[in-house]
């Protein structure tokens, strides 16, 4: 968890020195906790924690006006990336340890992928606006990626 930490900062700081201060940008990168508290079945969420990084002043742009979010993952014992297309209404899972034509990356992440969308489109909607995101209708894309061991 730390190195993604650490990743997201480093990538974080990279654009704060492309955007200078600008308030609109195409992408964001969230933290690697995020999908977990969001994934929570056990009441266990941390709502504070959530409103943190739904907060556009705290992440020092406008969250509402992303058209990209990257969330990094962590499941199963390895890492991935979520990727969310809000205007295309797209999730592209990206997983260097399941690629291989026969699926197995989409079996493995496919319900997680889609509890996840379903909730954080919910969760997007609450905070900025009712149907700013829409909800159902979301394409699931599986590309291969360079495979790599298990973490």
């Amino acid at each position: 968890m730390n190195m993604w930490r650490c990743v997201q900062h480093m990538l974080c700081e990279k654009d704060n020195g492309i955007y200078r201060g600008w308030m609109d940008r195409f992408r964001g990168l969230f933290d690697p906790k995020f999908v977990d508290e969001v994934c929570r079945d056990d009441g266990e969420t941390d709502w504070g924690y959530i409103e943190d990084m739904m907060n556009s002043d705290k992440a020092g742009y406008r969250i509402d006006w992303l058209k990209k979010f990257w969330f990094p993952v962590d499941f199963m014992d390895c890492w991935s990336m979520y990727l969310l297309d809000k205007d295309e209404k797209t999730v592209m899972v990206l997983d260097p340890t399941d690629t291989d034509e026969m699926d197995e990356m989409k079996i493995k992440h496919e319900g997680r992928a889609k509890k996840f969308q379903r909730r954080f489109c919910s969760l997007f909607n609450n905070f900025y606006g009712n149907g700013l995101i829409e909800t159902e209708g979301w394409t699931f894309k599986y590309p291969l990626v360079a495979r790599h061991a298990p973490c």
